[in-house]
Protein backbone atom coordinates (compact mmCIF):
# COMPACT_ATOMS: atom_id res chain seq x y z
CA UNK A 1 0.00 0.00 0.00
CA UNK A 2 1.30 3.27 -0.71
CA UNK A 3 2.30 5.71 1.95
CA UNK A 4 -0.23 8.01 2.71
CA UNK A 5 1.61 11.56 2.92
CA UNK A 6 5.12 10.43 2.26
CA UNK A 7 7.57 12.64 2.91
CA UNK A 8 9.37 15.83 0.23
CA UNK A 9 12.56 13.99 -0.58
CA UNK A 10 13.91 16.21 -3.79
CA UNK A 11 14.32 19.36 -4.30
CA UNK A 12 15.72 21.68 -6.48
CA UNK A 13 16.01 25.70 -6.56
CA UNK A 14 15.59 28.02 -9.35
CA UNK A 15 17.73 31.45 -9.47
CA UNK A 16 15.46 34.02 -11.34
CA UNK A 17 17.13 37.41 -12.56
CA UNK A 18 14.97 39.80 -13.20
CA UNK A 19 16.45 42.71 -15.15
CA UNK A 20 13.99 45.75 -15.54
CA UNK A 21 15.17 49.35 -15.88
CA UNK A 22 16.07 51.49 -12.65
CA UNK A 23 15.89 54.97 -11.91
CA UNK A 24 15.25 57.74 -9.16
CA UNK A 25 12.47 56.75 -6.72
CA UNK A 26 11.53 60.41 -7.27
CA UNK A 27 9.97 59.16 -10.72
CA UNK A 28 9.31 55.24 -10.55
CA UNK A 29 7.09 55.92 -13.69
CA UNK A 30 9.86 55.89 -15.47
CA UNK A 31 11.41 52.69 -14.49
CA UNK A 32 10.37 48.93 -14.61
CA UNK A 33 10.96 48.16 -10.97
CA UNK A 34 12.25 44.64 -10.81
CA UNK A 35 11.86 44.34 -6.92
CA UNK A 36 8.01 44.89 -7.64
CA UNK A 37 7.85 41.90 -9.78
CA UNK A 38 10.28 39.92 -7.89
CA UNK A 39 7.47 40.25 -5.09
CA UNK A 40 5.14 39.81 -7.29
CA UNK A 41 6.39 36.63 -8.51
CA UNK A 42 6.98 35.44 -4.99
CA UNK A 43 3.07 36.03 -4.55
CA UNK A 44 1.87 34.46 -8.03
CA UNK A 45 3.95 31.42 -7.11
CA UNK A 46 3.09 30.44 -3.45
CA UNK A 47 -0.58 31.32 -4.45
CA UNK A 48 -1.05 29.29 -7.41
CA UNK A 49 0.11 26.27 -5.26
CA UNK A 50 -3.23 26.51 -3.68
CA UNK A 51 -4.90 25.80 -6.84
CA UNK A 52 -2.38 23.24 -8.80
CA UNK A 53 -1.86 20.88 -6.16
CA UNK A 54 -3.98 18.72 -3.75
CA UNK A 55 -3.38 19.83 -0.36
CA UNK A 56 -2.43 16.06 0.34
CA UNK A 57 0.38 15.88 -2.82
CA UNK A 58 2.86 17.26 -0.51
CA UNK A 59 4.96 20.10 -2.54
CA UNK A 60 6.28 22.91 -1.08
CA UNK A 61 7.34 26.41 -2.95
CA UNK A 62 9.18 28.66 -0.97
CA UNK A 63 11.75 31.83 -0.95
CA UNK A 64 15.35 31.15 -0.04
CA UNK A 65 16.78 35.05 -0.46
CA UNK A 66 16.05 38.02 -2.19
CA UNK A 67 18.43 40.45 -3.09
CA UNK A 68 18.38 44.01 -5.25
CA UNK A 69 20.26 47.20 -5.21
CA UNK A 70 22.35 48.71 -2.34
CA UNK A 71 21.74 52.54 -2.55
CA UNK A 72 19.11 54.58 -1.04
CA UNK A 73 16.76 55.91 -2.98
CA UNK A 74 17.40 54.02 -6.32
CA UNK A 75 15.38 51.59 -8.20
CA UNK A 76 17.77 48.87 -9.07
CA UNK A 77 18.35 47.63 -12.68
CA UNK A 78 18.08 44.27 -11.61
CA UNK A 79 16.84 42.09 -8.65
CA UNK A 80 17.55 38.02 -7.87
CA UNK A 81 15.38 35.35 -6.18
CA UNK A 82 16.05 31.99 -5.29
CA UNK A 83 13.25 29.74 -4.80
CA UNK A 84 13.24 26.17 -3.63
CA UNK A 85 10.96 23.54 -4.24
CA UNK A 86 10.52 20.38 -2.26
CA UNK A 87 8.17 17.55 -3.61
CA UNK A 88 8.17 13.47 -4.35
CA UNK A 89 7.90 12.87 -7.85
CA UNK A 90 9.02 13.93 -11.31
CA UNK A 91 5.61 14.76 -12.51
CA UNK A 92 5.53 17.16 -9.85
CA UNK A 93 8.80 18.56 -10.18
CA UNK A 94 7.76 19.13 -13.67
CA UNK A 95 4.02 20.48 -12.54
CA UNK A 96 6.31 23.20 -10.58
CA UNK A 97 8.87 24.42 -12.93
CA UNK A 98 5.77 24.91 -15.45
CA UNK A 99 3.86 26.57 -12.18
CA UNK A 100 7.54 29.06 -11.86
CA UNK A 101 8.23 29.64 -15.96
CA UNK A 102 4.39 30.76 -16.74
CA UNK A 103 4.29 32.80 -13.42
CA UNK A 104 7.58 34.14 -14.31
CA UNK A 105 6.25 35.05 -18.22
CA UNK A 106 3.09 36.64 -16.99
CA UNK A 107 5.23 38.70 -14.12
CA UNK A 108 7.25 39.66 -16.89
CA UNK A 109 4.52 41.08 -19.41
CA UNK A 110 2.88 43.26 -16.49
CA UNK A 111 5.85 44.59 -15.62
CA UNK A 112 7.37 44.89 -18.67
CA UNK A 113 10.94 43.02 -16.96
CA UNK A 114 12.91 40.56 -18.43
CA UNK A 115 14.27 37.51 -16.48
CA UNK A 116 16.34 34.68 -16.67
CA UNK A 117 16.13 31.17 -14.78
CA UNK A 118 18.64 29.28 -13.74
CA UNK A 119 18.04 25.55 -11.91
CA UNK A 120 20.35 24.21 -9.85
CA UNK A 121 20.52 20.53 -10.23
CA UNK A 122 18.24 17.88 -8.24
CA UNK A 123 19.05 17.26 -4.94
CA UNK A 124 17.79 14.41 -2.44
CA UNK A 125 17.07 15.17 1.24
CA UNK A 126 18.38 13.18 4.08
CA UNK A 127 15.45 12.11 5.37
CA UNK A 128 15.28 10.53 9.28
Amino acid sequence: MAEKNPKRTETFDIAVHIIGLGGHSSTPFKTHNPVIAGFELIHAVTQRLWYEFDAFDNVALYPVSFSAGTKSNIIPETAELVLRAEFVTESQARQLKSLIETSADAISALYQVHYKARYSGKKTKEVA
